[in-house]
């Protein structure tokens, strides 16, 4: 894997672009769910939303990031590169700015931040990305796999992409296994040797995360970080007057994020929204009320973690630069 022939300005640029381009998109969405509603009734839901509601929400969101960075720190300590947990955080917070890109893939700036300021390259640190993605995926099908057994409900529309997750927990246990696939796709194509040679790399670097009790450790925090969004869910319907339990609240959620991330599209915007709102209404939340839900959350999560990202970037392009040229100076 090359590095990006891009420096900080370039990777800002397409920051802005992805951040304008999603949020275009977002308000069209919001836009055409609004129309088939009854907007007296809409803005009467709209209007019960406190300023206590969206701090709280927004206070939530912050346990999951911290939830998340903390993980991430995990996982680059158990690749041995030397990163304190606040310039992990600064790194994994600033690389939410590029979550409203197809399927997130923007989000593997935080690999240009150690490249550029450490000096570890891509093969190295791939393994990072491939175990953050793994562990979203498997606390969100967890989650909504508990909330569908209590429930009662239909596995119908989890069940590809808990397959997809098991599979991927398995490979995530056992990388040998990935290292047979990487010899039998050379021995295919039988073309781009250093491509395939950086793959087993990557592939020996993801075996370094793959501990019990690492892996333990990175499942805890993605339950409680996404658990946190959860409760979002639960305390925004009831504050607008609708009724649902904690576990409906967690299906809703749950499952409305793994299909929206299977869509690929950026930030799962259309995929997530038609979900959320679909599943909140099927537990019987009216549907002014499912639509108004749907909006805060996506507010005070994709968006927020958007905003935060788009702030802290400037700093962290600013450091690793810095500490590039010093590493540069003393090499």
């Amino acid at each position: 894997m090359t590095a990006p022939r891009s420096g900080p300005e370039a990777w800002r640029r397409r920051a802005v672009w992805w951040f304008a381009g999603g949020l275009l998109a977002s308000i069209l969405v919001a836009t055409a769910v609004f129309a088939f509603g009854e907007s007296k009734t809409m803005v009467e839901t709209i209007g019960k939303i406190s300023p206590g509601v969206v701090l709280g929400c927004l206070g939530l969101s912050l346990v999951n990031y911290g939830a998340r960075a903390l993980r991430w720190h995990l996982y680059t300590r158990g690749l041995g590169l030397g990163v304190s947990l606040p310039r992990d955080t600064l790194y994994y917070v600033a690389g939410f700015a590029m979550t409203v890109t197809p399927g997130k893939i923007g989000e593997a700036l935080r690999l240009w931040f150690l490249r550029r300021g450490h000096g570890h390259g891509y093969e190295r640190t791939l393994a990072l990305i491939a175990a953050d993605r793994i562990a979203d995926a498997t606390a969100l099908v967890l989650i909504a796999l508990i909330g569908i057994a209590l429930l009662q409900a239909s596995v119908v529309a989890i069940a590809p992409m808990a397959v997809i997750t098991l599979i991927a927990v398995f490979l995530a246990v056992r990388p040998r296994y990935l290292a047979i696939m990487v010899g039998w796709g050379y021995g295919v194509v039988r073309r781009w040797p250093r491509l395939f040679g950086r793959l087993r790399i990557a592939v020996k670097q993801l075996a370094k995360l793959g501990s019990p009790w690492r892996l333990m450790a990175a499942l805890l925090l993605s339950l409680v970080g996404w658990f946190a969004e959860v409760i979002q869910v639960w305390w925004v319907v009831r504050a607008l007057g609708g009724a649902i339990d904690i576990w409906g609240a967690a299906v809703a959620f749950a499952v409305s994020m793994v299909l929206g991330s299977a869509t690929m599209l950026p930030g799962g915007l259309g995929g997530t929204e038609i979900g959320m709102v679909a599943l909140l209404t099927q537990r019987g939340v009216s549907f002014e009320i499912a639509v108004t839900t749907t909006a805060l959350v996506r507010v005070t999560t994709l968006w927020f973690s958007v905003a935060l990202g788009m702030g802290f970037l400037p700093l962290a392009m600013r450091r690793v630069t810095a500490d590039g040229k010093i590493r540069g100076a003393t090499a």
